[in-house]
């Protein structure tokens, strides 16, 4: 399954919010952008790390972070887990049950 890298700037005091970049292919482009969002946000004070994810990852974090069910990203899901068949097989009433067993199939939280 293909990765892809964040970069996370963390503060080490503790009072300002973790950070993140967006997305890269690879993990210096990441690393090189959470150094320039660190020098930009937290100065001396700050952390950088990159973390590796997997487009189930991703998926999973933007359904999280949207708090509503985006279906074209359910459907990416089902297909990630090889579950397209049971997603057209869904319904309004069992679409969420497909989702969540495609969800804990690749071993991410929806």
């Amino acid at each position: 399954m293909e990765r892809k890298y964040q970069g996370i700037v963390t503060d080490r005091l503790g009072t300002l919010e973790t950070r993140k970049t967006k997305l890269y292919a690879t993990y210096k482009e990441a690393h090189d952008a959470a150094e320039k969002l660190c020098k930009k946000t937290m100065g001396d004070r700050g952390t950088i790390d990159v973390e590796s994810i997997t487009r189930a990852e991703e998926i999973a974090q933007a359904l999280q972070e949207s708090g509503t069910w985006d279906i074209a990203l359910l459907k990416e899901l089902c297909t990630l887990a090889g579950m397209e068949s049971e997603w057209q097989a869904a319904d309004g009433e069992t679409f969420e049950d497909v989702a969540y067993a495609a969800a804990e199939k690749l071993g991410v939280e929806i």
